[in-house]
């Protein structure tokens, strides 16, 4: 058990499908005691809204440096100082703007800072895999509900019916084709794989290379999935296949 906090970390808020409205990102410490970084995302992901706290990057003090992550921290908010979100009641946070322009970038600040600082870093793809799922499982029904809802709003395609399962939402059009929207927190996994592409697939690619989308093959199903990061994308996506009368 740790008697200095000795965690430094970089995190941001995340919808529970997955999208990010602001750039703000939170410079903090754990590490002390039982607080794990771990848990300190679990209690900044427990409120009761639709929004959660993704990590994206942290390093650890090395056990011979007479500094705690406070010392640091308290130096990293101090160049920040003129990019703090304000608070309600006045007081500090540890919450600063990153919208880029004049400001200092947050990430690379502190990336920089830590590396100066010889801080260690730590492996957050597994706590970013964890905080994902958790993200997803929070309200994994009403979040598809509302994808559904939102990509129904958006699209152009004649949609005869869809479901919700624990993976994904699946939308089948009027043509017979289905689109499975696996929903995830973390962007880069977001995807929607489409029925009926695997046996023509130079067809179907030069589709999504005409539309600028991000795809790849399916290794598991042979059809193409196409990366998405909003309901809207999710929409013209399949738009782009029904509308092509493909």
């Amino acid at each position: 058990m740790s008697d200095k906090h000795d965690i430094l970390y970089i995190m941001r808020s995340v919808h529970i499908d997955g999208r990010i409205f602001v750039n703000d990102k939170k410079v903090g410490v754990t590490g002390k005691g039982n607080a794990t970084l771990k848990a300190r995302i679990s209690q900044l992901s427990s409120t009761k809204n639709n929004f959660g706290a993704q990590c994206i990057a942290a390093w650890r003090v090395h056990h011979e440096d007479d500094n705690s992550a406070l010392y640091y921290e308290t130096l990293i908010h101090k160049e920040l100082a003129n990019q703090m979100v304000p608070c309600s009641f006045g007081s500090k946070t540890e919450w600063f703007y990153d919208d880029g322009e004049d400001q200092i970038d947050v990430v690379q600040f502190v990336v920089d800072f830590a590396e100066r600082n010889n801080l260690q870093v730590v492996d957050v793809g597994r706590l970013q895999d964890e905080n994902a799922k958790a993200l997803s499982n929070k309200a994994m029904k009403a979040c598809f509900e509302n994808v559904y809802s939102l990509v129904n709003t958006f699209s152009t395609a004649e949609i005869s019916k869809h479901n919700l399962t624990s993976e994904c939402v699946r939308i089948t059009t009027s043509d017979g084709r289905s689109f499975h929207i696996n929903v995830r927190a973390d962007l880069n996994k977001q995807y929607i794989s489409i029925s009926k592409t695997r046996h023509d697939i130079e067809r179907y690619s030069g589709l999504c290379k005409e539309n600028s989308f991000v795809f790849e093959t399916s290794k598991r199903s042979g059809n193409i999935k196409v990366y998405v990061k909003t309901p809207r994308q999710m929409a013209s996506v399949i738009d782009a296949f029904y509308n092509e009368g493909l």
